[in-house]
């Protein structure tokens, strides 16, 4: 397995996404995928990416990665997307494009001189879960959608899978150094302590736990529900904080409703 357990292996503590102009980032999409027509930018928290609706009707999400993005966590991205199209082809995920060349990537240079990975993947229409009314029904069916994601997940692994992510409760400790940059000295000492309560009580029941491949953010802000019929669910986006962790998590992302503040693709 790759990735450390120390702080300075947790990369985007400073998020710095791209930032290429619209006109560079159409150039790099028609030169790589040939695709044109309208672009709308959406929100990521460490890429850029964009919606592309076609003069044909089609529409695409494409992502320009970070420049210090490891290529083998954008590898495992994509694998896993290729892993659900084989294992659950009904399951509804983004679907890889290849590129003119017939990869599952390519590599752009922006006119500043740093490079990019860049991949495409399909747009999956919807309602994110987060603005539909918030049934039983529709709850159950989330879990029940989740467990199906995490069942086509098993046995699934990449070398990548365990990489350094601030968003890994498993190595939600190695951050308490930053509570120094905390102006507020009661909100740092109770986040420390929080941050202790993790070391001491939860994270050694975690390593006991069954892990696998998961999702890690499906909040109902990366949840989509079919606008005719709001209690199903009809997708999932964002695969950007996929990791190999305790396989409870899933639960506990998915159905946190403190999380569900920011969509992205």
């Amino acid at each position: 397995m790759t990735g450390k357990n120390n702080v300075s292996n947790i990369k985007f503590l400073d998020r710095n996404p791209p930032s290429l102009p619209i006109e560079e980032i159409k150039q790099i999409a028609l030169d790589l995928y040939g695709l044109s027509g309208e672009f709308e930018a959406l929100k990521s928290e460490r890429d850029q990416n964009f919606h592309i609706r076609t003069k044909s009707g089609d529409d695409y999400v494409f992502k320009l990665s970070n420049e210090d993005e490891d290529p083998g966590v954008i590898d495992f991205q994509i694998k896993a997307l290729m892993h659900i199209k084989q294992q659950d082809p009904t399951l509804p995920a983004p679907r890889v494009l290849q590129t003119k060349e017939g990869t599952l990537s390519g590599m752009a240079k922006s006119s500043d001189g740093t490079q990019h990975i860049v991949h495409v993947l399909t747009y999956l229409p919807g309602i994110i879960l987060n603005d539909a009314e918030q049934t039983p029904v529709l709850l159950r069916n989330k879990g029940k959608f989740i467990a199906r994601l995490d069942n086509t997940f098993r046995g699934f692994f990449h070398p990548s899978a365990r990489h350094g992510l601030i968003w890994d409760i498993t190595q939600c400790t190695f951050l308490k150094p930053h509570t120094i940059h905390i102006p507020d000295t009661t909100a740092r000492r109770n986040i420390e302590k929080i941050f202790n309560h993790m070391a001491k009580e939860v994270i050694p029941i975690l390593k006991t736990l069954r892990h696998q491949v998961i999702h890690n953010d499906a909040d109902s802000m990366n949840t989509l529900t079919d606008p005719n019929q709001q209690d199903r669910i009809s997708g999932i986006l964002d695969f950007g904080d996929m990791l190999y962790a305790p396989l409870i998590l899933d639960i506990v992302v998915a159905f946190d409703p403190g999380l569900n503040d920011e969509d992205e693709y």
